[in-house]
């Protein structure tokens, strides 16, 4: 896999393919094909102009009780290299003082899944989830916080990330986060899936209601169309 002009894992066609990073993995299926396990990797540069490492692997595995009971396990791992993180530009909120040295940051998690199958057109569902920005570079990081800033006719920047600016409350301090989800999958024609959620989240740091709340709830609903 070829790597990116400017950085991340967003590579390009036919242009600065200097530096290559891996891609790849493996499965299990056992023997009855009730369990699967699948593990993916990436790793490699950042870019031709920037050597730092990136890397990212996932763990998956899967387990039918029965023809209805489904089980998922999942493990995300994820690091980068000499990055700016919240110890780097500091977090006034959580009182980390600005370092101005970058560092290595890792994130990682664990989500799990237990679906069964009511009917043939009806599946409900929870899912468990905790997941671990270790150097406050992941969720509200720089690199989120620059990606989610737009700039108007008249120059004038805002950013949907970081609302309070870097050294306020964001990038945020490193922290746990957990959610809980239960839904339904409703699907009454082969083409058409209506699905419907409540999600509660918490959170180590006050990351919610633009730093203002540790927890929230959500109830979302959205259709899948497939042709």
């Amino acid at each position: 896999m070829t790597g990116s002009g400017t950085g991340g894992w967003d590579g390009t066609f036919n242009k600065q393919l200097g530096n290559w990073s891996f891609i790849g993995g493996g499965k299990w299926t056992s023997t009855d094909a009730a369990t699967t396990v699948t593990l993916l990797s990436t790793f490699g540069e950042q870019s031709e102009q920037n050597k730092k490492f990136w890397g990212i692997y996932s763990l998956v595995a899967t387990h039918n009780f029965t023809d209805k009971l489904h089980y998922v396990f999942q493990h995300d791992h994820g690091f980068a290299n000499n990055v700016g993180t919240a110890n780097t530009f500091g977090n006034a909120v959580s009182g980390i003082a600005p370092t101005g040295r970058n560092e290595n940051a890792s994130w990682y998690g664990i989500n799990q899944y237990l679906t069964y199958d009511a009917t043939d057109k009806v599946t409900v569902g929870m899912r468990a989830e905790w997941f671990r920005d270790a150097n406050g570079f992941r969720v509200a990081g720089v690199g989120r916080c620059g990606a989610s800033t737009n700039v108007d006719a008249s120059g004038n920047a805002t950013s949907y990330g970081c609302p309070n600016g870097v050294g306020g409350a964001y990038p945020f301090a490193p922290s746990n986060y957990y959610a809980m989800t239960v839904g339904v999958n409703y699907k009454p024609a082969k083409w058409l899936m209506l699905r419907s959620n409540l999600r509660y989240d918490y959170a180590d740091i006050k990351a919610f209601d633009a730093g203002q709340q540790h927890d929230q709830v959500l109830f979302t609903g959205d259709m899948v169309v497939t042709f």
